[in-house]
This record gives C-alpha cells, structure tokens and sequence, in this order.
C-alpha cells in the first residue's frame, strides 16, 4: 500500500467583485456595493436649473442601467431628477419658473403667481401630483367660489363679497395649463383638470357711448394734450397699455398706417415694464382713419413744443403718449383724468377699456364686418367679437334682412281696376 500523500488545505478563493465595462462620458458609471447591490450616478438637471451627481441603486447591473438611461432620457428633455416626489405646490415654482415665465406678459404672470398662491397651493398643494384626482380639483374650485374677496378694511368679512365666477374660471385654467405642462413632459398620463368643467361666468355687460356722446366727448377735450390718445382710442379700439407703450417709430403717419408692437405695463414688483401684446394677433398693422392721421399731426407738434419748454427737463422715449416732460404716462393716471374730462364734458360716465368697446360697437353698427372688427380690435379668434358684441347683431340683421328684400322681392303689378 502506497503512502499518503497530505496535501495542504486551501481555502477558496473570494469571488471577485463583479465590475461593469467602462461606460461612455456624461452615461453615469455603475459599480457593485460590498453589500451585494449594485449603484450608479450621473450627473443630471435639478430643479433649479444646475446639475449635480444623482445616485441610483437596483439588484443588478441591468436594472441600474436602466434607471441611469431614464433620469439621464428626463434631463436631457429638460425635466428634472426629482420630478417624481414632486407635489403640486413644488411643481407649481418649477412650472411658473421654467414654463409660464418665458412666454407670459409681466401681468399675466403677476396674475398666475397669485391665483396659484390663493387658491391652488392651499387646496391642493401638498398632493402628490401624481395621486391627483378629479375630486381634488372640484374641492379646489369650490373652496375658491367660496374665498371671500379682501372688500374695505372697515367691512367685516362675513359681508365681503365672494370672488367671481370669473376668477373661479381663471383658477381652473391655471392649474389646467400646469397639468398640461405635465402631461407633455411625461410625468402624468392624464390632465385630471380637464375632466372637471368650472363655472361659467356671466357675460360682462358693456356700456359703450353713443356715437353722439363719443363726438360730444371728443369735442369737450380737444384742448387737452392727450386729445389724440383718445382719438386714437375711439377711431381704432387700443388697449391702454397699448396706447402708452406707442412709439412714434410705429407710426407712418405719410401712409396712414400704425404698427401695435409693444404695451406698457405697470407690474406689481417691477414698476413699468414695456412688453409685446396681449397675444400673438394682438400684434397688428391697423390703417388710421383721417381724423386720427390728422390727430396726431397736431399732437406731434404739440409735444415738439412741449420739449422745447421742457429745456433740460426733457426725458426721450420715443413715445406717443408722454407727460409734459417726455416721461411715460402712468396708467392709473390716464384713467384718473379720463374721468375729470367726462364730468367736465358732461357725458355719461364709462370705464377707459370702454372706448374700445364703443369702437367696437360703432365698426359693427355701420356694417363693418365682424372679420374685419376681429383683426382692427387684435382678438385671437372671431367667437370672441362676436360673444362680446353680440348685442349689435340683432340691428345688422334687420339692415341685413332689408338688403334680402331689396335685392330678391318682386315689383308690385300696377291694379288696372279689371277682374282677377
């Protein structure tokens, strides 16, 4: 019998600690924790707009990879990592921030800061955005239906009034706007606020002038050195803030024609802010009546007075529509004086936003045609003439009915006494 040979204990050697091939630059790197789980980072967009290294962890390689391509994929689309634990309220600062700001008006975006804050946040604000219901949003509009308006500061709250409808409106779009926003960036599968209808609110009534209590008023303040603002006004249906942010430099007043490019804005937090108007078709070329090309003929020659007065005083803006001193018109000052020239002319009292419904109405009730009132006026669509002005169509269509019968009705056979 051979001998034994005793060989040596070995102990087994410890599996090596699997590791992934070298990924590409900007891929994040994946690697395998000493507890067995595997990790991977990369840098991607945060909500504030820098980048910063995100980890993420996973059972396997595979399963890290994936998670890795997907926050890189929402970054690079411009959505942040931590879109996913986000709440309503959170999202509301990344929309209004990253979405609403670029493309909204100073005012508008004054106004959507607001509402959100009022109504949406607290309602709502601490819902996950993505466990938002229906029910939520009609929660959301009855509490601001029910949101009491600030009123005097002597008047108890029990009797201030309720916000309008028109506001309630407002809320709903806002947040319909925001979830929008979401869907489109594939946080959410659906917009739960479209599903929810707010209250309509009640056509505003408008009180325009007469053409008499226009002509009377323009005849009592042609001594004014705004007389041609108002003229303007009248003849072509500006907004205010259109008509203050006028340059002369949109005005050809050789070929009769005036360019609506820029308004101007008083924004809470900002003071004046000059920005484009109200909406895409806002941004117009109207052509000018005579009586506004000659209007602003003498306005021109008024104002070189008034620089010349001015001496060193004097503050050039290129505007229309200035104070005596070459400086921008305050908007609550314009409507501050429009009111003392209506008690010194003695006609019925109207808001300033007014003149352009009395333009409106005027156009229309000399069978201007709504097409053409849309485009004058800047509206984005043709309902909205005609939702508001909707009072003047039943006199077009009797003028209309009476051009019918004109045109189509059979002349009467002369009676010659005989038998039928």
């Amino acid at each position: 019998m051979g001998a034994v040979i005793a060989l040596p204990l070995v102990e087994p050697e410890e599996p090596r600690r699997r590791r992934s091939k070298k990924r590409a630059n900007g891929q994040g790197s994946i690697y395998q924790r000493k507890d067995g789980r595997w990790a991977g980072a990369a840098y991607v967009l945060t909500a504030d707009g820098t980048y910063k290294r995100v980890p993420v962890y996973g059972r396997s390689a595979e399963e890290v990879d994936a998670k890795l391509t997907e926050i890189k994929s929402r970054s690079n689309r411009g959505l942040p990592t931590d879109a996913t634990g986000w709440t309503i309220a959170s999202y509301s600062d990344y929309w209004i921030e990253h979405v609403a700001s670029p493309k909204l008006r100073p005012t508008t975006l004054v106004r959507y800061r607001s509402l959100v804050a009022r109504y949406v946040v607290p309602a709502i604000g601490k819902r996950r955005l993505t466990a938002l219901t229906p029910a939520d949003v009609r929660l959301m509009l009855a509490k601001a239906a029910s949101t009491r308006t600030a009123g005097r500061k002597d008047q108890p709250e029990d009797e201030r009034p309720k916000v309008s409808a028109r506001t309630v409106q407002q809320v709903h779009a806002v947040l319909r706007a925001m979830l929008s926003q979401a869907v489109r960036e594939e946080l959410l599968a659906r917009n739960v606020a479209r599903l929810v209808q707010a209250p309509a609110p009640e056509r505003e009534e408008i009180h325009p002038w007469a053409e008499a209590e226009a002509r009377a008023f323009l005849a009592a303040v042609r001594a004014h050195r705004l007389h041609a603002l108002f003229v303007v006004a009248l003849a072509l249906g500006l907004r205010r803030g259109e008509l203050l942010g006028l340059r002369w430099s949109d005005v050809d007043l050789d070929a009769g024609q005036l360019w609506v490019w820029q308004t101007l804005q008083r924004v809470r937090g900002d003071g004046v802010v000059f920005g484009p108007p109200k909406s895409r078709r806002s941004r117009r070329v109207l052509t000018m009546p005579v009586v506004v090309v000659q209007a602003l003929k003498r306005h021109r020659s008024v104002q070189a007075h008034e620089r010349k007065l001015a001496d060193g005083q004097w503050q050039e803006t290129g505007l229309v529509f200035t104070t005596a001193t070459g400086r921008h018109v305050e908007p609550r000052n314009l409507n501050t004086a429009f009111g003392r020239l209506i008690a010194r002319a003695g006609v019925r009292p109207i808001r300033f936003h007014d003149l352009r419904h009395t333009c409106a109405t005027l156009l229309l009730a000399a069978g201007v045609s709504p097409r053409v009132v849309m485009d004058i006026l800047g509206h984005s669509q043709i309902a909205v003439t005609m939702n508001i002005y909707g009072h003047v169509m039943p006199a077009m269509q009797q003028e209309a009915a009476g051009h019918i019968d004109a045109a189509l009705s059979e002349p009467e056979e002369a009676d010659d006494g005989g038998d039928d």
